[in-house]
């Protein structure tokens, strides 16, 4: 009795391990970007902006020249 208790167990964790697994090896990139501005309101008058960007070059070598 206590062989076949065991057993279930054993099976229910390893489907358990199965599935979290497949579930965190979805598409990633399906996923939708974060907006490139974000606006935050503190009161009447006061708002704070912020305008997101990717890092540019701009004649610097990057990982020993990678980028030029």
């Amino acid at each position: 009795m206590k062989r076949i208790l065991a057993l279930c167990a054993m099976a229910v964790m390893a489907l358990t391990v199965f599935a979290a697994s497949s579930c965190a090896q979805q598409d990633k990139g399906a996923r939708p970007s974060p907006p490139a501005k974000a606006q935050c309101k503190l009161g009447r008058w006061q708002t704070i902006t912020i305008d997101y960007s990717s890092p540019r070059m701009k004649g610097r070598k990057i990982f020993g020249g990678i980028g030029s």
